[in-house]
């Protein structure tokens, strides 16, 4: 394997870990199809925004025609994650009897042209695609694909400038080009080698009889998605020869604009002016008209895309095209790539060897320089694929054709993906790793196409609008004091007492002596006894009948071994409830039921708790936990006279903890318009002391009917603040309206630039 100049100065800096921090966009175009697969009529989902803002949902062509599309991001697997979240939200918002079409090839279309709709965001728009039609028919532009968008580490074109390079180019923008004309002509050049392997349109559709057998790739040979014009070619000597040419090609009418050029690779200014290609450089390359894979869920694996930055890693070290030739050599190289298309997937290619050589260049490359170990079993495996025709892509597809048609795959593909999107209501697709509250709130900023960025998934934080927000909840719009010490109970305390916010009496102690020599005060009254800092249900004892000196003792022990504190509060008679707050106003109140079962007459207790357990089947993320029965819940099923095996008589409540902490098990009901209002006035003015603009109260009210009476002190007690309340409890109540509190949050820090 021969290295070049570049190649050689990346080996002797050692920057080959720079060669894998290249950014990935992607863009995946797909048709919205009827459960039939039928091309759809109807309109762009309206629950999905104005598609000319949306950042990341968008129509091509065609009305049924969806984009989704994410930002640059470094890594493969992280950008299919994002593009994974993208159809999720776009998925769960299609109507029940419409599907994404799960192939690059054309669905099921009506025999009358003129009935396949046009998308019209805007007059201007309308009017290019009706052009496009006068040019091409509507057919070709039906066509969908997976564009990926590609960009270098800048540390790594900075090092090599500055190490070495600067002694040949005039300028950093000269090399910046360089670098990426280099990669781009050699992929247009190689272009075959990825619809070898990648494509997958082996038939037109079952409408078209245009194509007698099985082809690798129509909607990369001359029958697809393709300018008809032979003579459409850029120039890729350089950027100026490229911008030129492309201009030219504009005043003689051959294309209408730039955005007709349908090259393998075009280059990308951020600003999408071509001029600035020239004068700012070049920010990216756009590699075109990859295949839908309909064997992965998104269209494109991780793999591919991987195995699309080592071959533009290789390209990138190993030596160019002679410039003189550059021109001539493409064009031989697109006659290859049309000639590959066509060919019988079924059949050895032409381009065999040469496909099996370069893949040999690649694994030794990847082995000795790029150093990705999930490569090496993938290259193998494309390796065998030149030798092994019937193991390509393509071929594996036309396997699944029936009666020229791909309908029943395709639509087979389509349900197995939205029934697993439609599963996923409480979770976002691809961002598993954030909270379930964060979760909430990246699917509500999918579903408005609004920005964010990705900020730190370990510490579960995320930027909107210049805010920073974590957990879903806490913003920098918060009082910086609050968050620290909302997870210290018994300090907590203290600063709500101190602005005459009413709070249960209790005493912090750091040991059974200290818990022992406090026993006097708290005879015969009913407790809890609970960690201070460390969050456990599982041994905090709450004591509705004043606990004997023995209960007492144990429950601290039990509880100084998870804590170095134990909190002993008295317990406040009244229901609970919680006080969600968005922009430091009400925006939902639920009251928090205690841990129980109801009995149906038939089924034992042990029974009863499975059954819930099975129908709570929530994430681990989220605020509801399974139910156990562990030393604290038997006791208290105790105290009720039963254990496991007692059938509960239907109707009845069996109580298995009094708490009512979503983590152990609880419920809620949403009582939002039940409240009195003088509650919530009284709530939002604690928020206001307090500064929090998103946060939660748990509070005990006596009856919530009833209004407030400040001569009473226990009218209204607050158990405690959250700064990071699960937004779940409000969306998906057991009773009452859900309250979408993610939408709220996002409308406070949009209205709130930073």
């Amino acid at each position: 394997m021969e290295l070049d100049a570049i190649g050689l100065k990346i080996q002797e800096e050692e920057l080959g870990p720079l060669l894998r921090r290249s950014l990935i966009g992607l863009e995946r175009e797909s048709q919205r199809v009827m459960n039939t697969g039928i091309l759809s009529s109807t309109d762009h989902p309206q629950s999905l925004g104005d598609r000319l803002k949306h950042n990341y949902i968008k129509t091509d062509f065609g009305e049924s025609q969806m984009e989704f599309i994410t930002p640059p991001i470094e890594g493969a697997d992280n950008v299919v994650n994002y593009l994974d979240a993208i159809q999720q939200v776009a998925t769960q918002n299609l109507p029940d009897n419409e599907q994404f079409w799960t192939l690059s090839s054309l669905p099921e279309l009506p025999d009358d042209e003129s009935k396949i709709r046009v998308a019209h965001p805007d007059e201007k728009g309308f009017l290019y695609r009706n052009k496009l039609i006068k040019k091409y028919g509507k057919k070709r532009q039906l066509f969908t694909s997976v564009h990926l968008n590609f960009s270098l580490s800048e540390k790594l074109i900075q090092a090599l400038f500055t190490s070495e390079f600067h002694n040949y180019f005039d300028s950093y923008i000269e090399f910046h080009n360089f670098i990426y004309l280099k990669i781009g002509r050699k992929l247009v050049q190689n272009r075959w080698l990825l619809t070898y392997l990648f494509g997958a349109t082996p038939i037109y559709n079952s409408n078209d009889n245009s194509i007698n057998d099985p082809v690798r790739s129509v909607r990369n040979s001359e029958l697809g998605y393709t300018n008809i014009d032979d003579s459409i070619q850029a120039s890729y000597q350089s950027i100026e020869t490229y911008v030129t040419s492309l201009k030219k090609m504009v005043q003689e009418g051959k294309l209408l604009s730039f955005s007709e050029f349908y090259g393998d690779v075009q280059f990308k200014s951020i600003d999408k002016n071509e001029d600035s290609l020239i004068s700012n450089g070049i920010n990216y390359f756009e590699l075109s008209g990859l295949d839908v894979d309909p064997f992965s869920r998104v269209g494109i694996k991780g793999e591919t895309i991987k195995f699309i930055q080592l071959l533009s890693a290789y390209f990138l070290m190993t030596p160019d095209l002679a410039e003189d030739e550059v021109d001539l050599t493409l064009l031989k190289a697109k006659q290859l790539n049309d000639k590959v298309a066509m060919e019988d997937p079924r059949t050895k290619s032409v381009t065999k060897n040469a496909g099996i050589k370069l893949l040999d260049e690649l694994i030794l490359f990847n082995n000795n320089f790029y150093l990705d170990d999930e490569l090496k079993d993938e290259l193998v495996s494309y390796k065998e694929q030149f030798e092994q025709p019937e193991l390509s892509l393509s071929a594996r597809i036309n396997d699944q054709v029936i009666n020229q048609s791909l309908v029943n795959f395709a639509m087979n593909q389509a349900n197995l993906n939205k029934r697993f999107y439609q599963s996923q209501l409480n979770s976002l697709t691809g961002f598993n790793n954030y909270s379930s509250n964060t979760q909430l709130i990246l699917a509500g900023l999918l579903k408005k196409g609004l920005r964010f960025d990705l900020v730190d998934d370990d510490g579960d934080v995320i930027r909107i609008n210049g805010h920073l927000l974590q957990h879903g909840t806490i913003s920098d719009l918060d009082s910086s004091i609050l968050n620290q010490i909302v997870h210290d109970k018994q300090t907590l305390k203290k600063v709500l007492g101190q602005i005459d916010i009413k709070v249960p009496s209790g005493i912090s102690v750091r040991s059974l002596d200290e818990a022992m020599d406090y026993y006097p005060d708290i005879v015969g009254k009913a407790l809890v006894v609970k960690p201070r800092f460390v969050k456990s249900s599982q041994v905090t004892h709450i004591f509705r009948v004043a606990p004997t000196l023995n209960e007492y003792r144990e429950a601290i022990k039990r509880n100084l071994l998870v804590d170095t504190q134990v909190l002993i509060e008295q317990i406040v008679v009244g229901s609970v409830y919680r006080f969600m707050m968005v922009d430091g106003r009400v925006q939902g109140v639920v009251e928090r039921l205690p841990v129980s079962v109801v009995g149906d007459g038939r089924q034992t207790l042990a029974e009863l708790i499975a059954q819930k357990n099975a129908k709570i089947g929530r994430s681990s993320r989220g605020p509801w936990h399974q139910l156990n029965l562990l030393e604290v819940e038997r006791q208290t099923l105790e105290t009720q006279g039963i254990i496991e095996t007692t059938i509960i008589p239907r109707g009845s409540e069996a109580i298995i903890r009094y708490d009512n902490n979503f983590n152990a098990g609880a419920s809620q009901n949403e009582v939002s318009g039940q409240m009195d209002d003088s509650y919530v006035s009284l709530i939002e003015d604690y928020a206001k002391r307090l500064k929090i603009m998103i946060g939660a109260f748990d509070v005990v009210i006596p009856n919530l009917y009833i209004p407030y009476d400040a001569k009473h002190a226990d009218s209204l007690i607050v158990l405690s603040v959250e700064t990071s309340p699960d937004l779940a409890i409000n969306s998906f109540p057991n009773f009452g309206d859900k309250q979408v509190i993610a939408d709220r949050i996002i409308e406070l820090l949009q209205k709130n630039k930073n």
